[in-house]
């Protein structure tokens, strides 16, 4: 008897019982289907999943670039530093005199 592949990815698909009843009744042998399209769903499922989440995280820092950029002030950014800005004074014994 000819093998089916379509019963094969058929009872691949379909839960036990209906599986069982392919087997059963065809001789379909969906273990190797079923190996393979569980290799191309993680695949294909990890690669739509990281499709997404760089789609989101470009779109939320494209939205919080353009809040920094047009709505905050440029003075509030420094209001962070305290004491005196400029080059640090030389330690001591570091030789330079």
């Amino acid at each position: 008897m000819q093998r089916n592949p379509f019963l094969d990815i058929l009872a691949a698909l379909v839960p036990a019982a209906e599986r069982d009843e392919l087997i059963r009744r065809y001789d379909a042998e969906p273990f190797a289907w079923s190996v393979v399209l569980g290799i191309l769903e993680l695949y294909f499922g990890g690669k739509l999943l990281l499709a997404n989440a760089l789609s989101f995280f470009q779109t939320t820092t494209d939205a919080m670039a353009t809040y920094v950029f047009e709505r905050m002030d440029p003075r509030l950014l420094n209001s962070f530093v305290r004491g005196p800005v400029g080059p640090c004074p030389p330690s001591e014994g570091s030789g330079s005199e």
